[in-house]
Parts: C-alpha cells; sequence; structure tokens
C-alpha cells in the first residue's frame, strides 16, 4: 500500500511517528474522557454539561477541559443559549460523525468483553502476589 504524503510538509503521514500530525491527532481522540464523551454524545445526542458530568462521574474541571479541547479540535459543538440561567449544549459535528461507526464498536466491545479481561487482570495480579 503506498503511503499517503502530507502536501504540506511533503513527509509521509504516519500515526505512528510522534512528529506526524496524525499521531498528535489520534492522541486527542483517543483519551478516556474524550471517548467516553463522544459515545455519550453519539448514543444520547444534544446534552447540556451537567448531563454529560451525570453520565460519565467526571468531575466539573476534567469535563470542562475535554469539552473544550474536543471543541477546539472540530470534535463537538457549543450552542450557547440567551436564556437566565444560561444555557450550553453540546453535540457532535459532522466531522466526527465518519467515526462513530468504529468508536461504537470498541464501545461494544469493551461491553462485552469487560468480565474476560478483569478475569485477566485479576489472575495476573494473583500470580504477581504469589510470586
Amino acid at each position: 500500500m503506498a503511503r499517503r504524503i502530507d502536501p504540506k510538509s511533503g513527509y509521509p503521514i504516519d500515526v505512528l511517528n510522534p512528529d506526524c500530525p496524525s499521531h498528535h491527532t489520534l492522541g486527542l481522540l483517543t483519551d478516556k474522557w474524550s471517548m467516553c464523551i463522544v459515545i455519550t454524545l453519539s448514543r444520547r445526542g444534544r446534552l447540556r454539561t451537567s448531563q454529560i458530568k451525570r453520565a460519565l462521574g467526571v468531575s466539573s474541571k476534567m469535563l470542562a477541559q475535554t469539552l473544550r479541547k474536543l471543541e477546539r479540535c472540530g470534535i463537538v459543538s457549543r450552542e450557547t443559549y440567551d436564556e437566565m440561567p444560561p444555557r450550553v449544549e453540546y453535540d457532535l459535528t459532522d466531522l466526527v460523525i465518519t467515526l462513530l461507526e468504529p468508536i461504537c464498536a470498541l464501545a461494544d466491545w469493551a461491553e462485552t468483553h469487560y468480565d474476560t479481561v478483569l478475569t485477566s487482570i485479576e489472575s495476573a495480579e494473583a500470580e504477581e502476589a504469589s510470586a
């Protein structure tokens, strides 16, 4: 398969190369809270900050930081309503819609196989403790 070339730099696009912008982009999407927010919005649609916080059990500070990052990257959109008290809602952008199938497949896999993974971890910890 031919390597894609970045038209700006002329260098190969390689997600495994830490100097490649695609490496940075992958990192933006794959942290715990980013993935959880994307999955939550994909399953529940447009939500207020408090609804996302309640759904995930994330701290207000971490939620605010992650939502700002996702908005800056074009993953989520933020809509502010001019009313009292102020209301802010978040939704997924068209950009991330193309990622929903693999992200949701990953979520489905985690929901299906969590027990096997946890059993493996417990076994490994028991072996380490007895060694």
